[in-house]
Parts: C-alpha cells; structure tokens; sequence
C-alpha cells in the first residue's frame, strides 16, 4: 500500500511564508489551528513552495527523493530560489534513527506527483522535463542536482518506458500520466486529481468551462479521466473556476482535516460544501488564497504533509 494522503498527521510550511504573506499565513495557521492540525516552519528554504522540494512519503518509514529541476525555474530568478532539500532544516525534533530515503533518477516536483493505494498519478509534463528517460545508475544526487539531459524534441517509445519503469522503481507503484491542466505554467497533478479514500478520486468539475477548452484539449481530458475510470476507479467532480491557478483541489489535507483555498468566487460556497459532504462540515475550513494564488499555487503547494507519529525518522544522508 502506497501511503497516500489520509494518512499524514502533521504540516510543514517553509518559514519564508509567514513574512512574505502575514496576512495570508495568519489565516492559514488559525485554520490548522481550529482543526487541531499541528504544523511547523521549515529553516533553510529558499521559497515558499515546499511541497515542490521536499521528499515524498511512501510507507511507514519510507521517502523518495528526486532530482528537483524544474524548467519553470531556468531562469536568473529560479537560480536564486531553488532549494535543495538537503539544506532544509526541520524546527521540531522529529527525525530520528530509522527513516529510508530512495532515490529517482526523474526529475519531478512534488507538485506533479498524487499517491493512490495502487498507481501514481502525474501530468504528463514529467515527459518534457525528462527529455530522455534516465538509465540506471544514473542519478542526481537527490539534493536538486538533476541528471544529465540532452535537448530532444520528445521521447521516444522506448524513452517512455524507461522513464515509467525509473518512476514505478522509485515509488513502487505504476504510473498514469494525465494531460497537464489548462493554464497551468507548471505542469502539476495536485490541481487536477486528488486521493479521497479507497478507489475514489476527487477531479476537477469541467463541464462549466469546456467552452474555453479546444478540441483536443478536451478529447485529452476525457481520454485521461476515462484511463483512471478503466483502472477501476469512481471520480468524484470537485468544483472548479476557469481562472488560472484557482483551483479548490489544491487544498491541504492532514488525515481528514481539510484546509480549502477560496477565491472571493460564486462557487466557493460551493466548493466548501462539497468538501464538507465527504470530509464532515467540522473538519473543513476555508482560506481566502486570492494572495498567494496570483503567485502560482495555492494550499497543497504551500504546505508539506508527513505522518510524524507512525514512522520514525533519521536525519536525510543523500
């Protein structure tokens, strides 16, 4: 079993946060609060977007860290601001003798990447950022130093499979690659799909914003919304704004406490009332997001949720 989000207990958020957004973060941190959602900043980051960086958890003692080198942050800004997870400090003492770190050769980002208890979910982006699939052996030091890529128009047939066979060896689970979001400057899984529980998956509600999608935009949505309906699974339609980057599925969840963006929208209520029918009206709480989503994310790429209380961690040797 893949340890998917209902299983996390406990919150990190970088410590650039709260005085880059005070205002913002003061809202965010009195929702965890009155969820009892206990939270922590991380030290040593150099943006605020750490779910992007940060290693991803995939059983009871278990992380997988991959080569963090996105093509959003080739760039004199990105150069700046990308953060090595080796240098992220921990605040509270929760990393002790027994954690296990796995290594990938793929170049990711923790926002392309949703766990279900079979199958891991990501926008087909990982294909551009991985402009040929890594061989064996051939790995980045886990720390945001990527492997050697050379230019390439796309991957081949045989590319392709190495690359799923490096990402099936990394996380232990096959992959689904679904067409990235409209919109969508980074090519991120966590605003299209999220894990509900058992083989039921929250999507985005389309419907009221086909009319702004082509074509072939909108025969790739339906391909890839029915691969996940013939693995076996029930999608369940979430509301959604067609609004860059406003998305209501990049929540932050801990355990069945939810945490949902707001956008000063006509279907916020909406939005929160879904969420309330399958999480119960008192595990979830709205935050208006209007500020950190004019920067590109919101909630789920704000935060870093672990299970703190179940594994036992030692400190990250890469």
């Amino acid at each position: 079993m893949r340890w998917t989000e209902d299983l996390t207990d406990f919150a990190y958020f970088s410590g650039l946060l709260p005085g880059a957004h005070p205002a913002f973060f003061g809202a965010l941190s009195r929702a965890c609060d009155e969820l009892a959602i206990p939270w922590a900043l991380l030290g040593g980051t150099r943006d605020i977007w750490c779910r992007d960086y940060m290693p991803i958890q995939t059983g009871r003692h278990d992380f997988t860290v991959y080569p963090y080198d996105p093509s959003y942050l080739k760039n004199r800004r990105g150069s700046k601001t990308r953060t090595a997870f080796a240098d992220v400090e921990i605040e509270r003492g929760v990393w002790r003798a027994e954690a296990a770190f796995k290594r990938t050769p793929v170049v990711l980002d923790g926002g392309n990447v949703v766990l279900t208890p079979r199958h891991l979910l990501l926008a087909d982006s990982v294909l551009t950022e991985n402009e040929r699939a890594p061989r064996r052996g051939e790995l980045g030091d886990g720390a945001g130093v990527p492997v050697r890529r050379r230019k390439a128009a796309g991957l081949s047939p045989k590319a392709r499979a190495e690359l799923l066979s490096a990402l099936e060896e990394g996380f232990g689970a096959p992959a689904i690659l679904l067409p990235r979001l409209p919109g969508d400057p980074f090519g991120h899984a966590d605003g299209m799909v999220r894990f509900f529980k058992d083989r039921q998956l929250f999507v985005n509600e389309w419907m009221g914003a086909w009319g702004s999608f082509n074509h072939d935009l909108r025969t790739r949505i339906i391909a890839g919304e029915r691969l996940l309906e013939e693995d076996g699974y029930e999608l369940l339609g979430a509301p959604y704004v067609d609004r860059p980057l406003c998305l209501y599925l990049n929540y932050l969840r801990v355990g069945n406490k939810l945490v949902v963006p707001t956008f000063g929208h006509r279907l916020d209520d909406q939005a929160l009332g879904f969420f309330r029918e399958h999480f119960g009206r008192e595990n979830v709480r709205g935050v208006d997001s209007r500020e950190v989503a004019q920067h590109g994310g919101v909630l789920n790429c704000l935060s870093w949720t672990i299970s703190v209380s179940r594994p036992v961690f030692g400190p990250p040797i890469l």
